[in-house]
Formats: C-alpha cells, sequence, structure tokens
C-alpha cells in the first residue's frame, strides 16, 4: 500500500539538466511531483533555490533576472501542496581575470534538514529527491 511521500527538488540542479541535456526544456512542477509520486499521496513538494544576485545599485539584467525569479517562485508557491525554501547566493571573486563566481548557500542544508525531520517524525514513508550531488546522503 503507498504512503505518503515528500519530493525534494534542488532547483539548481534540476535547471542545470534540463538547460545541458535538454536544451533548455521547460517543464511542469505540478506533473513532475505527481510522477515522481506514483500511487503515493504528496505531502508536499519542496523547491530549493535562492533568488539570482542583486547588487547595491543593480544593473537593468540583475533587476530583470531576479524579478523573474521572484515571479517563478510565485507560481510554484500557488501550486497545490508546493513551497520554496531559500538558500542566498554568495558571490566569489574577482579572480584573476576580474569574474565573479556565485555559490548558493544554505540549499544543500534546508533539504537535508527537511529531509530528516519529516522522516524521523514519521510524517512520511517515502521521499523523492531531484539532485546531483553527494551532500544528501547521510540526510538519506
Amino acid at each position: 500500500m503507498p504512503g505518503r511521500i515528500a519530493v525534494f527538488i534542488d532547483n539548481a540542479y534540476l535547471e542545470r539538466v534540463l538547460r545541458d541535456e535538454f536544451q533548455r526544456f521547460r517543464i511542469d512542477y505540478g506533473p513532475l511531483a505527481q510522477k515522481l509520486a506514483g500511487d503515493s499521496e504528496i505531502l508536499r513538494s519542496h523547491v530549493y533555490d535562492c533568488l539570482p544576485y542583486h547588487g547595491r545599485s543593480p544593473t537593468a539584467e540583475e533587476r530583470a533576472l531576479y524579478s523573474g525569479r521572484r515571479k517563478f517562485f510565485q507560481a510554484l508557491e500557488r501550486l497545490p501542496r508546493f513551497t520554496v525554501r531559500q538558500g542566498r547566493l554568495a558571490r566569489r571573486g574577482p579572480d584573476a581575470q576580474g569574474r565573479y563566481t556565485f555559490e548558493q548557500k544554505q540549499v544543500d542544508s534546508l533539504l537535508s534538514l527537511d529531509l530528516a525531520m519529516l522522516a524521523a517524525k514519521h510524517v512520511i514513508q517515502e521521499a523523492a529527491i531531484v539532485a546531483g550531488d553527494s551532500d544528501f546522503i547521510p540526510a538519506v
């Protein structure tokens, strides 16, 4: 008999796979969560991500990217049983060529904590995880 499931999506990973493997193929997150859940009842689908860089004096491009991502998060939150958990983006650099890099912070920790808490409290019997690194192995 199917139990209750929670879906955990590392959105940066999912978007990278969609971009690299499917040339920016877009998906509908509601049906994705349902497909991952199979016959199980979805307790909640969690999407983990962070807002893009937005400097003190943001460029028009930074403002547009930031606004677009906020609207995307709001659209996800309107889906039944969906929540967005946000980490933060840290800017690193500049490197020797004057370029900056960006790293997501707290996203992996939030996902791991949510997974461990729901499982430890026996709120879920199953978990579907869309992620691509080994940071989640201890939580699993």
